[in-house]
């Protein structure tokens, strides 16, 4: 899995043009990155902390403004062309409809969109738990309202991407890929709040690699039990309310009171809700191990997010399973955890950077073992969030 570089905008803008007719001007080209979730994972639908990080896996578009009201696009990773003009039905094709969901949600704000062809490309992998659909849909908001000249903040970009996934497409994700994607910072994690809607920048400790280990079993998680997690969650909620004075959400709720309460839950929804309350708990203490440069406890913590995933959550799966203890039994592995909706995908290690080679190595060997399938190993870094990054 290689990094998008600087010759891929080059080679996308003539993409752009051998696809729909080469133009004088006008192109705007945008970066927008996947992300990784150290920890804190179902936390950001329930109102909690999240600790991920922009990486150099991202989505590219380049677009430019045309006549007419029709938005053109090619999608050069999957080599499929569609179009959509607002006010129309959905498109058929999946990945249309992120770009035609920003684009309603935009003329719904008041833009007045232009005819737009458009390309993109991505080297973020589709359904492996580092948010390719939020990376589009950042993407495009910034590409849309840039040729609408119709300027759109930080956080206002960032809930309109999650507006598109939750309202146009059905998945009720919460706010974090979205946010980690606009708003990432090179060599940093964000320590993002998801009532507050802010982020305080936690600081990479020298060393630390960040490995994306890919099960290559991929999901669709509008198909998985992701929505019913959080129906779950709900549930819990509303059942402890009685009982917690203001409470809004999981994230109101600390683990002695959940202990106290628990004849109040059927069994199910407590051990949802237990895996919400102590992964909160775990993020704000990971931050600090961190910000101490403690890497054994970090790594404990992660693994230890893996285990109430798997076990309370149950989210996780043989694969994702497999790979966590090949991953922990390679050399250099602080610790690793599934990351993502679960049911497929990646899982994230923190690893010794001077041990990166054996580690990826024996990773890939273990797994192998494990499940008869090879594995895909990727060091990863923090990299700065969303930006136009040219403009001709």
């Amino acid at each position: 899995m290689q990094a998008i570089g600087e010759a891929a905008e080059a080679r996308l803008i003539e993409l752009l043009d051998s696809r729909f007719g080469a133009r004088a001007a006008g192109t705007v080209v945008v970066r927008a990155p996947g992300r990784v979730n150290i920890i804190g994972e179902h936390t950001d639908y329930n109102s909690g902390f999240v600790l991920p990080a922009s990486i150099d896996r991202a989505v590219l578009l380049a677009g430019r403004a045309v006549p007419g009201r029709a938005i053109s696009a090619y999608a050069k990773t999957l080599d499929q062309q569609a179009a959509w003009e607002p006010g129309s039905a959905k498109p058929d094709q999946h990945w249309m409809l992120y770009i035609a969901g920003v684009a309603a949600a935009l003329t719904e704000r008041g833009a007045i969109l232009p005819g737009v062809e458009l390309a993109f490309t991505s080297d973020v992998p589709v359904g492996g738990g580092m948010s390719s659909s939020a990376a589009l849909c950042v993407g495009a908001v910034m590409l849309l309202a840039e040729l609408a000249n119709f300027p759109v903040e930080p956080l206002t970009c960032v809930q309109i991407a999650q507006w598109v996934e939750v309202e146009y497409l059905g998945v009720r994700v919460g706010i974090m890929d979205q946010y980690a994607s606009r708003n990432g910072k090179a060599g940093h994690a964000l320590l993002l709040d998801c009532r507050s809607q802010t982020h305080e920048l936690v600081p990479l400790p020298n060393g630390l690699a960040l490995g994306v280990c890919d099960t290559r079993v991929r999901r669709a998680l509008a198909g998985s039990a992701y929505n019913d997690r959080r129906k779950a969650c709900e549930e819990a909620v509303n059942l402890l309310r009685p009982h917690i004075g203001g409470i809004r959400s999981l994230r109101d709720v600390d683990a002695a009171w959940l202990a106290n309460l628990k004849l109040f839950l059927p069994e199910t929804l407590y051990r949802r809700a237990r895996h919400v309350v102590t992964e909160n708990m775990r993020t704000l203490d990971c931050v600090a191990a961190f910000r101490t440069k403690n890497l054994e406890n970090a790594g404990a913590l992660v693994r230890a997010s893996h285990a109430s995933l798997r076990d309370d959550y149950e989210v996780s799966c043989k694969e994702l399973d497999a790979m966590v203890e090949a991953a922990e039994a390679a050399p250099g592995c602080y610790g690793a955890r599934m990351m993502g909706g679960g049911f497929g995908g990646c899982a994230i290690a923190l690893v010794d950077e001077r041990q990166w080679d054996g580690f990826a190595a024996a990773t890939t060997a273990g797994y192998r073992e494990r499940i008869s399938k090879e594995a895909v190993i990727s060091r990863c870094h923090a990299t700065d969030g969303a930006a136009i990054i040219s403009r001709t």
